[in-house]
């Protein structure tokens, strides 16, 4: 009687176990992506608890490869559990794959929607892709996660580096300095006008920018490619596996071999492939990590 008392007892903690972390899982299949549902943003530690150190953070609304499901706990007020992913690849010091731990509270299963009347979401916005202006004269805006930007001319070399802020909906600040081959210029601080269409359209100063990914910039062997750095946004409510194939600012024809290399990148990136040719590929790839 005492062993079947212990045997009820275990599985009724793990029934417990099992619905309490239900959201994680679609027919009993751990969920591929999840979205960081935060306006300040989530830190990600190295261990599962608030003591652990904190590796780096994430973005509202950033999609996040799902490892694992770790023990429950209480954060602001918040019962759920951490939850181990895979860090965004530009945070990796190498080619190799690194994990660290979130708190499952403030994780989304569907996609977040950007407030765009909260300058804050509105710099998770400008931080969520690369800009290209709308008529393709390769003129590249970039924002980054520390605050930092820069407006680089692909084809003519030079541009504009510095730190950026959002002051209002409709005001981005930079700070910054010009440079070319022949060096930097004297640092300068210019208030420029913004305005967000929507999350796939934007206008500085009256251009209009729209999502841009390249990844014919440097060799792909290298894994050090401009796609490490813009495979996290929404591309015109396309995967980055069909956008990356249709459109680049060189009309380039990728051949099979270069789809290949780009599509393994995605995938080890944790870029979730559902609904597209690498599905499977993606499954395979993930099933040998995630027991």
């Amino acid at each position: 009687m005492k062993r079947i008392f212990v045997f009820l007892l275990i599985l009724s903690v793990a029934f417990q176990l099992s619905a309490e972390s239900k959201k994680y899982y679609n027919n009993k299949k751990l969920i591929n992506t999840m979205y960081v549902n935060s306006l300040e943003g989530l830190k990600v530690r190295d261990t599962p608890n608030l003591s652990g150190k904190r590796i780096c953070g994430l973005v509202n609304a950033l999609p996040v490869k799902i490892i694992e499901i770790g023990n429950e706990t209480e954060i602001d007020g918040i019962k759920d559990n951490w939850v181990k992913i895979l860090i965004p690849a530009y945070e990796w010091e190498s080619e190799n794959p690194e994990y660290g731990w979130v708190f499952g509270g403030y994780l989304s299963e569907n996609k977040i929607k950007y407030n765009l009347n909260s300058p804050i979401d509105i710099k998770n916005l400008l931080m969520s892709k690369g800009w290209i202006d709308e008529k393709y004269s390769a003129l590249l805006k970039t924002f980054s996660i520390d605050g930092t930007f820069e407006f680089s001319k692909l084809a003519a070399g030079g541009g504009d580096t510095g730190n950026f802020s959002v002051k209002d909906i409709n005001t981005l600040v930079i700070k910054g300095n010009f440079y070319d081959e022949y060096g930097k210029s004297t640092e300068y601080t210019n208030t420029l006008s913004l305005k967000v269409i929507n999350e796939n359209r934007i206008q500085i100063n009256g251009d209009y920018y729209v999502p841009y990914i390249d990844a014919l910039s440097y060799p792909l062997e290298t894994g050090n490619h401009q796609i490490i750095d813009f495979i996290y946004g929404d591309y015109e409510g396309k995967s980055i596996y069909e956008f990356i194939f249709l459109k680049n600012p060189y009309s380039h024809v990728y051949t099979e071999k270069e789809k290949k290399e780009v599509a393994d990148k995605l995938i080890k990136y944790g870029v979730d492939a559902s609904g597209t040719e690498y599905e499977k590929s993606y499954d395979v790839y993930w099933s040998s990590i995630i027991k």
